[in-house]
């Protein structure tokens, strides 16, 4: 999980409305946009809570700086935590760098390669209306990060790694653009060369072999391409590179004397080429369009300049031979002073109009002409589909996927015919819409946002094109199973490469072939249609049924059923003793004796003194609370009228009626009824003190962290 305030790029102040709509913009992705979380307002309405933060930042007149903090929460690679951990993380965080009372609204974004989550804070407090600005928030964030990775089983990162401002925005222009950086350059081809100098001359001249120049700018140094006009502070570079580094070992500073033709003899230049390797016929194809582009820019704006400057030319002379008519129609006075500023007023706003046309028709041709990055060219072409640009993208990705996910072995097709790619990503993923389901193919893996049989359908369909031959299931066994499972259920024609997996392909197979015979017992390969005709070969598996009762697999009940269930099929609570398909006759639970269901194994623990008898039964609070519940339920569903009852979670926050405190294996829990349900909160010892003053049937409330207040009071 990575932490990362988004800081606003513009010279103005950021806009808390515009930042959210923004953020729960859908721009025609439907999977853009996910779970939206409102906290601390008054209203759950976006636009309502939009005006309450707007209205609490402008009463505070005193704030100079920015009184919007965005926050961006990323997650690794086919990681998609539950609703509720989202809202843990995100109260863990906010509440460590002091916004735990602020106003927030959170998005979650499902529309890129990684699942994350934009937050948009207010700064100002909405009581107090003082603006909080955290110190040193990067720590506090990595800090925290680092406990709910751990707390919430998320893959784990070095928030200790320290990189300069620098180099850190130098790698997020490598990420976006897909062009190797100045400072990547300098440090793989001259960097220790620098770090070796003895004099000032000979740094210049190092620097005058690789195209490069060195200025003073401001309180420091910065380094300079001559082919590109590029700049970077020296000490983004390396910090032995600093103003203050190199006078402390070279002596004050010189500047370098080039010769006139010094940049004619440089060794080596910086040019912005690709990251990735073997593309170069495509860089040239790149390079070409990109050089068109702007030669068709320039022609269409030279085009319209001429054209405006025509029509403000025609526009003067027509001015001129107005005022002319009218200077020839004789007369003086007012009535002349009239016509001749109606025409000086019509001149003026015929030019107007026509450089607002001008400054329109420029917009839509630097919009039409737009000079694509490296990256966004390779995207546009891959969804034309070119598979050289695909793979020139999915080189760019080197994360692996190591989620519940689908793969292959053997050859590689760029998209899949049968299922329709709606677009494709800028590291290379490209997008299939599966009903409500979205596939994602990164070229190692083949993952989903739900895993119905719909979707698997559809990623065994693009993992078996291409890829062809066995299909490789990573993640848990439960998934694995229920791939398995699909699989067979839809008599789909594929096969597995685990052998445990091909082999339970093949026994669900032959359990879904099998059709029991209801005149003769026995099983066979056909299907008996309504006709009564036959059809070999069928995979519809025919079951015993009745009137609300559909159990496949049960065997004959009996020739000579009691009267009272003669006619009828009975249920199997009804009967004594029941025979399964392929195995032997069982007892019902009904016909087991109360003690032999109760009896449990004895404890043998005479040799453990009483301190570890005490330590083996401690218990956690959640655990005890997950105990109670069980019991209670499990009562309910045997009759008992009982409410239902589920732990506390923070999407319950709000008010409800007190309905006691109960005490299982030491550990106090408050029940508090809300909504027909009864939620079980987990007291302390201080709670449980506080809380026995409360009496059953009064109105509570609890907050985001489970603490109850009633009557003012806090407990």
């Amino acid at each position: 999980m990575i932490t990362k305030r988004v800081a606003r790029k513009r010279s103005q102040k950021s806009s808390f409305s515009d930042l959210v709509k923004y953020l729960v913009d859908e721009k025609g992705i439907e999977e853009r946009v996910g779970d939206i979380t409102i906290t601390n307002c008054h209203s759950d309405s976006v636009d309502w809570a939009n005006q309450e933060v707007e209205a609490i930042q402008s009463q505070n007149t005193r704030a100079t700086g920015d009184k919007t903090y965005h926050l961006l929460i990323s997650f690794a690679p086919g990681e998609q935590p539950s609703k509720e951990a989202l809202v843990d993380i995100e109260e863990k965080l906010c509440a460590a760098m002091g916004y735990g009372e602020h106003q927030r609204i959170s998005v979650a974004h499902g529309d890129t390669d990684v699942f994350h989550v934009h937050v948009a804070i207010n700064k100002i407090h909405p009581e107090r209306l003082t603006m909080h600005e955290p110190y040193m928030d990067f720590k506090v964030r990595s800090a925290i990060a680092s406990q709910l990775e751990v707390k919430h089983g998320l893959e784990r990162v070095d928030h200790d790694q320290k990189q300069h401002l620098g180099a850190a925005l130098a790698a997020d222009m490598e990420h976006h653009s897909g062009t190797e950086s100045l400072i990547s350059w300098m440090k793989r081809e001259c960097l220790e060369e620098l770090k070796g100098v003895d004099s000032w001359e000979n740094l210049h001249s190092v620097l005058s072999n690789h195209n490069l120049n060195l200025k003073k700018q401001g309180n420091g140094f910065v380094f300079t391409s001559k082919e590109t006009d590029t700049t970077v502070k020296a000490s983004s570079v390396c910090r032995s590179l600093s103003k203050n580094a190199l006078e402390k070992r070279l002596g004050s500073f010189q500047e370098s004397t080039p010769e006139p033709d010094d940049t004619a003899t440089a060794e080596k230049r910086y040019q912005k080429h690709p990251l990735q390797p073997d593309t170069t016929a495509l860089y040239a194809r790149y390079k070409d369009e990109i050089a068109a582009s702007k030669y068709d820019r320039q022609q269409q704006i030279g085009e319209a300049r001429r054209r405006k400057d025509r029509l403000i030319a025609e526009a003067r002379e027509a001015g001129r031979l107005k005022r002319l008519a009218i200077k020839l129609m004789g007369g003086k006075g007012f009535g002349k002073r009239a016509l001749y500023m109606v025409a000086s007023r019509n001149l003026k706003e015929k030019i107007t109009r026509i450089n607002k046309e001008y400054r329109q028709s420029i917009q839509r041709i630097n919009k039409k002409n737009t000079s694509l990055a490296w990256a966004d060219w390779l995207k546009k072409e891959s969804e034309k589909g070119d598979a050289t640009a695909l793979a020139a993208l999915r080189h760019r990705n080197r994360a692996s996927t190591t989620a519940n996910s689908l793969a292959g072995e053997g050859r590689k097709v760029a998209v899949s015919p049968t299922v329709k790619a709606e677009r494709t990503t800028k590291n290379g993923t490209v997008l299939y819409r599966s009903g409500k389901a979205i596939i994602r193919d990164t070229g190692k893996a083949v993952t989903a946002t739900h895993w119905n049989d719909l979707a698997i359908k559809s990623a065994l369909e693009v993992v078996t094109h291409r890829y062809g031959g066995s299909v490789v299931v990573n993640g848990s066994p439960a998934f694995q199973k229920r791939i398995v499972s699909s699989a067979v259920r839809q008599s789909l024609p594929v096969t597995f490469k685990a052998p445990n997996l091909e082999k339970m392909r093949v026994s669900l197979r032959q359990q879904k072939e099998k059709i029991y015979d209801r005149d003769t017992g026995r099983t066979d390969r056909r299907s008996t249609g309504r006709d009564g005709s036959t059809r070999a070969g069928a995979t519809e598996t025919v079951a015993v049924r009745s009137r609300g009762t559909n159990k496949p697999s049960a065997a004959r009940v009996g020739t000579q059923p009691p009267p009272a269930s003669q006619n009828r099929l009975r249920m199997l609570s009804q009967l004594d003793m029941v025979q399964l398909t392929d195995r032997s006759e069982v007892l019902l639970q009904g016909d087991v004796p109360g003690h032999l269901e109760q009896q449990g194994t004895q404890s043998n623990d005479q040799m453990r003194r009483d301190a570890d008898r005490e330590r083996a039964r401690i218990v956690t609070p959640e655990q005890v609370v997950q105990d109670y519940i069980a019991e209670r339920e499990a009562k309910r569903q045997s009759g008992i009228a009982i409410a239902p009852h589920k732990a506390f979670s923070a999407v319950d926050k709000g008010k409800g009626v007190f309905q006691g405190i109960r005490r299982v294996s030491g550990q106090a829990m408050a029940l508090v009824e809300k909504d027909k349900a009864i939620l079980v909160v987990p007291l302390t010892q201080y709670g449980e003190k506080r809380m026995k003053s409360l009496k059953k049937g009064e109105p509570v409330t609890i907050n985001r962290a489970g603490k109850i207040q009633s009557r003012g009071r806090e407990r």
